[in-house]
């Protein structure tokens, strides 16, 4: 089959660092593994050999961050995604849902080329509570214009609803995977008990929680060494705490670092947290806690239900993760080695047989698993 990946999102860069940018390279290699030709149409390039995939860089000027920009490069980005599309004899259009790129139906119906929505997020709403979106209703229109119609891959149960209600035909639940072999690294002994944590620095991943139950556990007399790897909006803000704290010095973050240097570090991990701000519609599919799992690294996360289906049985889930929590579950694996091995191996079992994005690529591409009557869940 001849696919057709779309991406107008000019924040997730073929080739970055971002887990975004891992999600599209690791679903092009597993595609592209399973015998179907992929063709990657985006508007941000860093390394075009990251993806196993031929990459079409539809070249726009810089892209500013404000909305009117935005709004243009979607519609330069609609119109030369059209003509390459209609030259091209695709099979498939499989698009992930953008803020402010709506044209993806029009071009499906018009081509005549079957199309399966991917949505992540909420995009709209997620950026108006976070960020700044002075064009909500253009957003919003954008939104249902992509999702009304369409068959739609939702990453968890949450975002269901959100797809009913801006007119999917047809949804399926399918969480992200993990690329077990990039993993497959020997674990490495640490002289002190290292703690982990892989991700954007955004207001949600909880990453303060995890810096103030380091201190705690500094209180405690513990020996410890906390890694930060990763970057992004809240990193100024989290260096700064780190730096006021007695625990200072046993605190690295690392910054952003390039996806093939993830496994590496994870297998330097005596365990790692995913401490995530609960919230009544938590709607993410974690990376992090998969990656974690596939590296052996024992699970600490918070108590979400998407979180919770991923894991099992195979993590220490805390309900409330503020440091107190946080601090007791790490405790917990620090004075147990057989805890963390048992977590550990059940986990890396658990991912190899559920999560491997070989599967969940083929689940979405080969599987005609969607469900149509979504009237309950617009409720």
């Amino acid at each position: 089959m001849k696919v057709a990946y779309v991406l107008f999102d000019p924040g997730i860069a073929v080739g970055g660092v971002k887990g975004a940018s891992v999600h599209v390279a690791r679903f092009c290699q597993s595609a592209t593994k399973l015998g179907h030709e992929v063709h990657l149409f985006v508007t941000s390039v860093v390394d075009a050999s990251a993806v196993d995939a031929t990459v079409h860089h539809i070249y726009l000027d810089k892209v500013k961050s404000n909305d009117a920009s935005k709004i243009e490069a979607s519609n330069k980005f609609a119109e030369a995604l059209e003509t390459e599309l209609r030259a091209g004899g695709f099979d498939l259009i499989y698009e992930r849902l953008s803020l402010f790129f709506g044209a993806g139906s029009r071009i499906a119906d018009e081509l005549g080329i079957r199309r399966i929505l991917e949505i992540n997020a909420p995009i709209a709403r997620e950026r108006a509570n976070h960020f700044l979106l002075v064009e909500h209703a253009r957003a919003t229109a954008d939104e249902r214009a992509a999702i009304s119609g369409a068959d739609v891959v939702c990453v968890t149960s949450a975002l269901i609803p959100y797809a009913a209600s801006n007119g999917a035909s047809r949804v399926r639940v399918v969480p992200n995977g993990v690329s077990i072999d990039d993993f497959d690294l020997p674990r490495r002994p640490n002289a002190t008990f290292t703690i982990g944590f892989v991700g954007s620095l955004k207001g949600w991943h909880g990453v303060d929680n995890l810096l103030l139950a380091a201190e705690l556990l500094h209180e405690r007399k513990r020996s410890f060494l906390l890694r930060i790897v990763g970057e992004g909006p809240r990193g100024e803000h989290l260096r700064q705490l780190a730096l006021s704290l007695s625990c200072s010095s046993k605190i690295e973050f690392v910054g952003a670092i390039p996806m093939s240097e993830i496994p590496r570090e994870i297998a330097s991990f005596d365990v790692g947290v995913a401490p995530y701000v609960r919230s009544s519609d938590f709607y993410f599919s974690p990376l992090k806690v998969l990656e974690y799992m596939a590296g052996g690294a024992p699970v600490i996360a918070t108590d979400t239900p998407s979180i919770r289906s991923i894991t099992a049985d195979c993590a220490i889930l805390v309900t409330d993760p503020g440091p107190i929590a946080i601090s007791s579950a790490i405790e917990a694996i620090m004075d147990s080695p057989f805890l963390g091995c048992e977590l550990s191996n059940k986990a890396r079992k658990r991912v190899i047989e559920k999560f491997s994005w070989d599967d969940t690529v083929a689940e979405i591409l080969e599987a005609d698993s969607l469900v149509g009557d979504l009237s309950a869940a617009i409720g």
